[in-house]
């Protein structure tokens, strides 16, 4: 390698130096302060301290720099505006060259998509020496979801290499019975679900993420009275059956039933305050996904028997809410008028958790009233002036239904907030706001919600920002195609 003394100016500039004192000529034409002249020992030595110091040197660092890929979640929206904004103080990719994209994927995942308590301490479960197929499905997804929310059409096209590479592995590993009784496959079959809802943009697709999920649950079936007795996990496989409860209210088919068997002979579900109430509500859901079945295969036998049915599941749900303990009870926070979410209040939860599990009691209550109501329509008609006091029930009930119509959807927007994440400095300094958490549950949610009847446009242009929120910030491209039908 040929040594240059030359001036800084000169060698930047490409020129020769003639390397005079106190500047050299070149300098000195150019009217520069000329820097002095390079010894041998220069050359081989660079002084990187600056550039050293700025690396992160342990996990805690690189968690609080990745962090930094969190969406600024400290307005929501209200009913007159855009609702969402982005901190303008975004760390870019080549800041953290040093970090590698896929514990920057891990972390977003972490962040952002994570079922019960997202965390970045949870990667540190893993090798990234020795991927494996939870991992892998784990990173594809943060990856999407980062891709999407930084525009960045490379790194989505990284992710779904990643992606592909998933699927091979998942294949390989189902072959194996033991591995696929495992709780890491599960979760890896259902992350794959989400990776189809990040990447979705056909609206002839939206239902794609199905596949996966009924793969999830096939799986389910074949473990053990003793797998479950030991699985760590249950809020999640109670997550991921709420979410296909979801998915067939949404398509207007039943449950799965072996889930609902595995739920009732499975006492592990029934051991907790945490548990509990999450199970006893799963079977009025199951319940309702099957009428609303029923209805659509027309195997029910009268409209009558339709509004008889779907009365007793209200019944139901109204004891469910009765009998719930009190870390279940939520609080309501009034606001401003100028500071207000939707409404002139929002809901506090004890966690991420009952926070969803409530949202699933409402839009089953929603569900069951808009059922009453249609069949009322046919029913009304058709009373004989010789009978007023069928005449005055049907009158009183729709008259309940449609309270029930009224106030529902505005709880499931005041909860919302909670549900992806408040900051703390705009709200009550005491409060203890969870990171989001079970983002795809309360998307599907939404989605059931926008078809459901009785939504007011001041509602739905609310759940219309919502909807962009989730898929230009938080990653969720299939947010953004709902979104269209409501815009």
């Amino acid at each position: 390698m040929i040594f240059s003394k030359g001036c800084i100016n000169c060698r930047s500039r490409r020129i020769k130096c003639n390397e005079l004192r106190p500047r050299c000529t070149q300098c000195a034409r150019a009217g520069l302060a000329c820097s002095g002249y390079r010894t041998q020992a220069d050359a081989m030595f660079k002084d990187q301290t600056e550039k050293v110091s700025r690396r992160p040197h342990n996990q805690k660092e690189v968690t609080e720099m990745c962090n930094n890929f969190k969406v600024d979640k400290r307005r929501l929206p209200s009913q007159a505006e855009t609702p969402f904004r982005i901190s303008p103080r975004r760390t870019s990719l080549s800041y953290l060259i040093s970090i590698p994209i896929e514990s920057i994927a891990q972390t977003f995942f972490f962040n952002n998509y994570s079922i019960v308590t997202p965390s970045y301490a949870a990667t540190a479960k893993f090798d990234s020496c020795q991927p494996n197929a939870k991992l892998l499905s784990i990173t594809a997804v943060g990856m999407a979801g980062l891709a999407n929310s930084r525009r960045d059409p490379g790194l989505m096209v990284r992710a779904r290499a990643k992606y592909e590479v998933s699927l091979r592995m998942m294949k390989e590993t189902l072959h194996n019975q033991t591995e696929a009784l495992k709780e890491a496959t599960f979760a890896s079959v259902f992350v794959m679900s989400m990776f189809e809802m990040i990447a979705c943009e056909d609206p002839l697709a939206t239902e794609s993420w199905l596949s996966h999920i009924h793969g999830a649950t096939a799986l389910v079936a074949l473990r053990s009275k003793d797998d479950w007795n030991s699985a760590p996990n249950l809020r999640g496989f109670l997550q991921v059956w709420y979410i296909t409860a979801m998915g067939c209210l949404l398509k207007g088919t039943h449950v799965p039933p072996f889930i609902m068997k595995l739920i009732q002979r499975s006492q592990a579900f029934h051991s907790s305050t945490d548990l509990l109430p999450a199970s006893q509500l799963f079977r009025i859901v199951y319940e309702c996904a099957k009428l609303r079945d029923s209805i659509s295969k027309n195997n029910t036998s009268s409209l009558m028997d339709i509004t008889g049915t779907a009365i007793h599941l209200e019944q139901k749900l109204l004891l469910w809410v009765s009998a719930l303990p009190s870390s279940w009870t939520y609080r309501i926070v009034a606001l401003d008028a100028e500071d207000k979410v939707y409404g002139p209040y929002y809901c506090l939860y004890e966690g991420s958790w009952q926070a969803s599990v409530w949202n699933y009691y409402r839009i089953c209550r929603l569900l069951i009233h808009s059922t009453i109501l249609h069949a009322l329509d046919t029913i009304e008609s058709s009373v004989p002036p010789t009978n007023p006091a069928l005449a005055l029930k049907c009158r009183l009930q729709r008259t309940s239904s449609e309270a029930v119509l009224s106030s529902v959807p505005s709880e499931i927007c005041a909860s919302i907030p909670y549900q992806l994440g408040l900051n703390k400095t705009e709200m009550e300094d005491t409060l203890s706001i969870p990171k989001p958490s079970g983002v795809f549950g309360l998307f599907l949610l939404l989605q059931v919600l926008i078809g459901s009847t009785g939504i007011s446009r001041s509602i739905d242009n609310w759940l219309s920002h919502t909807l962009q929120f989730m898929g230009n910030e938080l990653g969720i491209r299939q947010a953004l195609v709902v979104r269209k039908r409501i815009i």
